[in-house]
């Protein structure tokens, strides 16, 4: 599983609106979307769009090495 993959199945499990998470971040709709959503675009998170969307979301990125480790 992807970074980008962890980070949309949170937003998903807790039904979080895409929309809304991107303007309290203030990080553009279209990048957390391109990044999260649309597979075509293979857009990669930016590290300081990870840090804003961790920190809004509660969760330790190093959760998503620690997970990646164990496979």
């Amino acid at each position: 599983m992807t970074l980008e993959e962890w980070l949309s199945k949170i937003i998903k499990d807790r039904g979080t609106n895409l929309s809304e998470m991107a303007r309290i971040i203030d990080v553009p709709y279209m990048a957390i979307y391109n990044s999260l959503r649309d597979k075509s675009r293979e857009r990669e998170i930016r590290g300081w769009e990870l840090i804003r969307v961790c920190k809004f979301l509660d969760v330790n990125p190093l959760d998503f090495a620690e997970d990646t480790a164990v496979q």
